[in-house]
């Protein structure tokens, strides 16, 4: 059960935080970078807010920003507000995972009705075929496992110290990179990836039958359909993610059968 006000940042967006931090460009040199913002608004009148951006390193404030925006009676609006970084502390990998943290707020005749706080890394990275990954403009050799959320006895439902293990036993084998197999997982265990700097392919549970068949996929309007609504929502919930560089899109499919490729 979630409570709000009646104006609020809404929850409602695929059960994201409401909040995506866009980076159109980022560089050594500059970050731009786009808030985009879900608001909502459940009152019989419009209502005029005030939309606050403010990026923090720490307890200092690197940059902050406001913008005026009336949201009509009883709907949900999108509104963004651009924004700029100069000479950033980049997200590095397993060498320098710094995030910055976005503090989203909207306030009404002096008073904050809501805010909603993210955590930003910066980074851009490439894939060469023949070169391989590139993070900052370095290559970067990924040293990477397969993780299921699982558990004895417990299965899928972990507690945070089954994460926290995971992850121990990822750092003592020298892993940079790993593969949530293959289904979105807790949001806890994102937030360690990002933190400790770990290259991410997260997946949605799209399985074929352990690919030995000319199974899994179903060609048909569907199931195409039902695939997409995975994918919108594994991408508006954990959007913000620095360490997330790979949306996968199914596991062990074979192009015989009902191609998958197309």
């Amino acid at each position: 059960l979630i409570v709000t006000d009646e104006v609020c940042i809404s929850p409602l967006d695929y059960a994201s935080s409401g909040v995506r931090l866009i980076q159109d460009s980022v560089s050594d040199e500059r970050a731009k970078v786009r808030t985009v913002v879900r608001l909502s608004n459940a009152r019989k009148k419009d209502s005029e807010l005030e939309l606050s951006v403010v990026v923090k390193d720490g307890d200092k404030t690197v940059n902050s920003y406001s913008s005026s925006v009336i949201v009509p009676a009883d709907s949900s609006i999108s509104h963004e507000i651009p924004m700029a970084l100069y000479k950033p502390h980049l997200w590095n990998g397993t060498k320098d995972p710094f995030m910055y943290n976005v503090v989203v707020s909207i306030n009404e005749d002096g008073k904050v009705l809501d805010s909603v706080s993210q955590n930003m890394g910066l980074r851009y990275y490439s894939v060469d075929p023949d070169k391989g990954f590139f993070l900052n403009g370095k290559h970067l050799q990924l040293k990477g496992v397969c993780r299921h959320q699982d558990r004895a006895e417990i299965a899928n439902a972990l507690r945070k110290e089954h994460h926290d293990e995971d992850l121990e036993i990822m750092l003592e084998m020298g892993v940079n990179a790993v593969r949530l197999a293959h289904y979105p997982q807790s949001e806890y265990f994102y937030d360690l990836m990002d933190r400790h700097g770990m290259i991410v392919w997260a997946e949605i549970p799209f399985v074929g039958p352990g690919g030995y068949e000319d199974k899994g996929f179903v060609d048909s309007e569907m199931f195409r359909n039902n695939g997409k609504q995975q994918l919108v929502e594994m991408i508006r919930q954990h959007y913000n993610h620095p360490s997330i560089c790979f949306w996968g899109l199914f596991n062990e499919l074979k192009e015989n059968g009902d191609n998958p490729i197309e």
